[in-house]
Formats: structure tokens, sequence, C-alpha cells
């Protein structure tokens, strides 16, 4: 019985696009792609595919600022009582 192991994911539809690199960057992937034995393309793919899970889950996981989280004292709920009548907010009665 013999395997064979291939690093290429399976062949998806793919889209011709023109991408800009800085010539350093175009030598190095260069390099990388003929070390690797694999196309510049499939480089490029595999590092947009990678960014764009990265950003993703960066995206996920940020909370919007209308939330109010981390701003100001946690236990403002808990002490609202307290802080009312210490005069919480009299700065403010022009409503």
């Amino acid at each position: 019985m013999t395997f064979t192991y291939s690093a290429k994911p399976p062949r998806r539809k793919k889209k011709k696009t023109t991408v800009y690199l800085d010539e350093a960057l175009l030598r190095s992937m260069k390099q990388l792609a003929r070390s690797r034995r694999v196309s510049e393309a499939w480089i490029l793919g595999e590092a947009v595919s990678e960014y764009v899970v990265t950003a993703r889950k960066t995206t996920a996981r940020r909370v919007p600022k209308s939330l109010g989280i981390a701003s100001g004292p946690g236990d403002l709920s808990e002490r609202s009582d307290e802080l009312l009548a210490a005069g919480f907010g009299r700065d403010h009665v022009d409503r």
C-alpha cells in the first residue's frame, strides 16, 4: 500500500487578480515558493487566507464602545444608591 502526502489543499475555483508588492517582498516570496516547490499564487493565496481568518477573529472580539465596558468604575450598579445620595450627576441637572 502506498500513501502520498500533499501540502497543497484541494483545488478550488480561482479568479485571477493583480497584486502590487515591493521588490524585496516579491523576491522573498519567489524564494519561498521555490524552496517549498509551490507556485507564487499558492503562497499569496495562503497568506491572504490566513490574514482574513485572523482579521475576522480580531473583529469578532472587539466590543462596541457604546457598551461602555472598561470605562469608569466597575461597581456603579452595585453602589448606585450611595452615589446618587452623594450627589452623583447633579452637575447635569439642566435636563
